[in-house]
């Protein structure tokens, strides 16, 4: 009998206090620090680009046109002798099995002004038309613009500041005609770095941007020093100035004062998931900083090179850091530590279902990023997109693109499955024999008391086929309110246990690299 599938789409939230804290989330262009901070006087750049009129013209594509997108913030474009140059060149080659694959090949090499290499690297992109593939089709005019792209984004990240367009999530108060608090001021405040948001990068050098947010910082400071957060009635308040005080100063990386403002948050006492993300964010950004300032010092000292320290030396696996893999030298031992901690051996599954083995960089940095850094073993690099790949693994996890977002897996049985689609939102996928289809209803992201209402009454309804589980589930053993994760994966080893595979142990064990490829094979 084919199995239907029970979709139970499962929140966790914010815990909700006395003065009903929300959560809305903002999007935000924030910089990234290049991995290779270029001298001072590398201030120009030119791009030369190669590629036949006869397979561009088929596609309604001109090498003006795709020059136009090879653009770098950091630097000035002009034609001829410049500090960078990017030479890079395109060739098309069709399949010769039907449907026609277009493969598109992007070979190019940076260059400074003495004609030095700096950078080189080969990307391919395939177009998908015709062809029925998992995630999505690719014309061969998509596959050029991916790869122009892709190499784009690739020297950003080398020798740009980047722009990073990330949403987090900032803390306000719901609305209280009772407050006894100024609750005009912090919503004031709020919207203030709302639209902040909206009219500017957050550049910590631009003045206008500085002026804009300036008011809603200088307000939060003052208000947390009125407040006690120790008083039940005040200590929302104060974790709401802290929170956005260490988020803001985070994602303009001033990275002491986001370490201060994290640890008053922390006196409120609040035990909140977004104050935990917000602490590893701050971290994060910390790496990001501190290989930067890392790299320039040892520039300067002539520790390090901007060079290439061979294009043919084969990578040593045991010592690899992102920067050698890139291509770069660095002498400096603390450095290769702290980037060693970057590279997790892994594999990933492309949307055609080809299981490639090799390592991921930087999983955390890159999955905010929407993408996966990978090197093929023997190989060289390769960015993916979502709609690239159906899975990945690294560092004893694994991943899966569901509608192009990416979810990390914590189980699968043939009865039941547990997928985390962000840090707050759970899949519960039960295979209901009985064929009987229900759903839980989605709620607010920042509204924790939505989440909690009827919540016993609805898992009973879910799991009404596993009476040892609803028996617990109403005697309140799992308390998804405060342990979120921890409960979710007691109710799949109970349920497991008793109404399902009898194979929790089994199963939960083999969410490894192999397992999870075994899925995706075409």
């Amino acid at each position: 009998m084919k199995k239907s599938l029970l979709f139970v789409f499962l929140l966790l939230s914010v815990s909700s206090y006395a003065q009903k804290v929300k959560f809305t989330d903002i999007p935000v262009r924030s910089l990234i620090y290049p991995v290779t901070p270029l001298p001072e006087n590398f201030k120009t750049y030119s791009v030369k680009l190669d590629a036949s009129d006869n397979w561009l013209k088929p596609l309604s594509l001109t090498r003006e046109e795709l020059k136009s997108k090879i653009k770098f913030d950091s630097f000035q474009p002009v034609e001829g002798q410049a500090d960078l140059t990017i030479n890079a060149k395109i060739t098309k080659t069709d399949s010769e099995s039907q449907p026609v694959i277009v493969t598109i090949n992007l070979s190019y090499e940076v260059l400074d002004n003495q004609g030095r290499t700096l950078k080189k690297d080969n990307i391919q992109k395939s177009s998908t038309q015709g062809a029925s593939y998992p995630n999505t089709i690719v014309t061969p005019k998509g596959a050029v613009y991916n790869a122009i792209d892709e190499m784009v984004y690739s020297i950003h990240e080398s020798y740009d500041y980047a722009v990073n367009e990330g949403t987090f999530f900032f803390a306000h108060l719901k609305k209280d005609d009772e407050a006894t608090y100024d609750y005009i001021g912090f919503e004031k405040a709020f919207a203030d770095v709302k639209n902040t948001a909206t009219d500017y990068i957050w550049k910590p050098n631009d003045q206008a941007f500085k002026a804009s947010i300036q008011p809603a910082l200088n307000y939060w400071d003052t208000q947390k020093d009125k407040l006690d957060p120790t008083k039940k009635e005040q200590k929302n308040l104060y974790f709401v100035c802290t929170y956005n005080l260490a988020l803001i100063n985070t994602l303009i990386y001033n990275i002491a004062d986001a370490e201060k403002y994290a640890a008053l948050m922390d006196k409120s006492d609040v035990k909140d998931l977004w104050g935990n993300q917000l602490k590893k964010e701050i971290e994060k950004r910390k790496r990001w900083k501190t290989e930067h300032d890392t790299f320039k010092e040892n520039l300067a000292s002539g520790k390090t090179s901007i060079y290439r320290s061979s294009a043919t030396a084969p990578v040593d696996k045991q010592k690899a850091t992102v920067n050698n893999l890139l291509g770069i030298s660095n002498t400096n031992p603390g450095q290769d530590a702290l980037n060693q901690q970057a590279i997790q051996k892994g594999f990933v599954v492309t949307a055609k279902g080809d299981t490639l083995h090799g390592e991921i960089l930087d999983i955390d940095v890159n999955i905010q990023k929407r993408q996966i850094e990978f090197i093929p073993t023997g190989k060289p690099k390769q960015i993916f997109k979502p709609t690239d790949l159906q899975a990945f693994s690294a560092a004893g996890a694994s991943y899966e693109i569901i509608a192009t977002a990416i979810c990390r897996r914590y189980y699968k049985s043939p009865d039941i499955e547990l997928v985390y689609l962000t840090v707050n939102k759970a899949w519960l996928f039960l295979f209901n024999k009985s064929n009987t289809i229900g759903e839980y209803p989605s709620v607010d992201l920042g509204d924790a008391a939505a989440y909690m209402v009827n919540y016993k009454k609805k898992m009973v309804e879910i799991f009404k086929s596993c009476p040892d589980v609803t028996k617990k589930i109403n005697s309140g053993t799992y308390n998804i309110k405060s342990n979120k994760a921890d409960d979710l994966m007691k109710i799949v080893q109970d349920y497991e246990t008793s109404c399902g595979s009898q194979n929790f142990e089994k199963y939960n064990k083999k969410i490894s690299a192999e397992y999870m490829a075994s899925f995706y094979q075409p």
